[in-house]
């Protein structure tokens, strides 16, 4: 095979619970696959969100977004009184992503939905179909640096969400010297699996004093392909949804694509 000793890297958050998942799928089609942490977090505001899981009775359900809102939760939730957690487990819990659903689950979320919904247009979809147009809001904690989007998108449809900031998004401490590293290996591929990290990969990338030119970009989902374009990266695939198998089914596209070109 022609991409057997491509070498890929996967560009997102530091300690991923599902990197080894991405890692095996790679390995398993001859690719070296390195992982470059790039984001660390900062639970914030957990008195507050402790609060609103007290308050059950004034919401219909939960949406979460990410793997780190799920851990959030379940931090704040030990801190609560056992009734409340069972009544938060049995909502209807909406995921993006199988990653932050088997996590949900993982943690004892029951009535979990939203796995093959690849991005907040697709799980507002998703949303509206299963939601019964409950008059009580649903519970959205999420990152500072989250879009609108969703929230805007149920807001047209007559769902309400209480939106709150549970976690901060900061540039890993280690990423210019981990990048330094994984720059000399020469990668063909970096994949970038969010609109945060595109930011802080290209901000490293310059202050370094290198360029993504020579390097093949692949983003995940729609906003970090927006992202990749604004920074002025050119994009050679696009995976659809935060998942090993379309990721790799995106890299192989690209592969044969540029076989045909050569050809």
């Amino acid at each position: 095979m022609s991409n057997c000793r491509r070498k890929v890297v996967l560009c997102k958050g530091n300690k991923e619970k599902n990197e080894s998942a991405y890692i095996k799928e790679f390995e398993s089609a001859g690719y070296i696959c390195d992982h470059l942490p790039v984001l660390r977090f900062n639970f914030v505001n957990q008195q507050e969100l402790q609060t609103h899981l007290q308050a059950w009775h004034r919401y219909s359900g939960l949406i979460l977004t990410s793997t780190r809102s799920v851990e959030a939760v379940a931090l704040a939730l030990k801190q609560v009184e056992e009734t409340n957690v069972e009544q938060w487990q049995s909502f209807p819990t909406f995921c993006i992503g199988p990653a932050t659903e088997a996590l949900a689950i993982n943690c004892g979320f029951k009535n979990c939905m939203g796995r093959n919904s690849g991005n907040s247009k697709e799980l507002a979809k998703e949303i509206v179909t299963k939601n019964c147009r409950d008059s009580k809001p649903l519970f959205y904690p999420c990152s500072e640096i989250a879009r609108d989007t969703l929230t805007e998108l149920l807001g047209e449809r007559g769902i309400l969400v209480h939106k709150l900031v549970v976690y901060q998004t900061l540039p890993s401490e280690t990423l210019q010297n981990d990048l330094s590293s994984i720059i000399e290996a020469r990668p063909q591929i970096f994949i970038f699996f969010s609109p945060s990290v595109v930011e802080y990969v290209i901000t490293a990338l310059k202050t370094m004093g290198i360029a993504l030119k020579e390097l093949k970009a692949v983003a995940v989902g729609p906003v970090t392909e927006e992202a990749l374009k604004n920074a002025g990266i050119q994009i050679h695939a696009v995976s659809e949804k935060p998942e090993p198998v379309a990721l790799l089914e995106a890299i192989l596209k690209l592969v044969d694509e540029e076989k045909s070109v050569t050809s």
